[in-house]
């Protein structure tokens, strides 16, 4: 039996579908797979919006029996702690890079004119840092 290469609704490359899989859809590409998940846990939350209600009534319930658990566990796990403050730089830091960048692509007041031409961004946001940034957002 001659098996079919089909295209992947994600990248659009041809693949060999699994043979036990039944209505393929992304190929092995881990970023395709990744959106593939992505799509199916949307679509999941979407039909039984519900179940979403009731776990997050019951995860608001266990920090009402449960009060000082996050102060508790900051205290015993110090890494932990500062990695989210890492993490929290850097999410500020690249929301700060995304606003001055829409803000220098918008029109001046009373004017048609752009402060920079509007141009697609080739910014790797992923790659920047506040160290490594050649220019710092305002």
């Amino acid at each position: 039996m001659i098996r079919k290469r089909v295209p992947c609704v994600y990248c659009r490359r041809l693949f060999y579908p699994n043979s036990r899989c039944r209505n393929p859809k992304a190929c092995s590409d881990p970023e395709c797979q990744r959106r593939r998940r992505n799509s199916s846990h949307k679509q999941w939350r979407d039909d039984d919006p519900q179940i979403c209600a009731d776990r997050r009534e019951a995860s608001r319930e266990w920090r009402r029996n449960n009060p000082g658990h996050m102060q508790k566990y900051r205290k015993k796990h110090p890494e932990y702690v500062e990695d989210n403050r890492r993490k929290q730089q850097r999410r500020r830091f690249l929301r700060r890079v995304v606003k001055s960048i829409v803000i220098a692509a918008q029109p001046l007041e009373k004017s048609n004119e752009f402060v920079r031409p509007r141009m697609r961004c080739n910014i790797n946001l992923h790659s920047l840092s506040p160290r490594n940034c050649p220019t710092r957002a305002p």
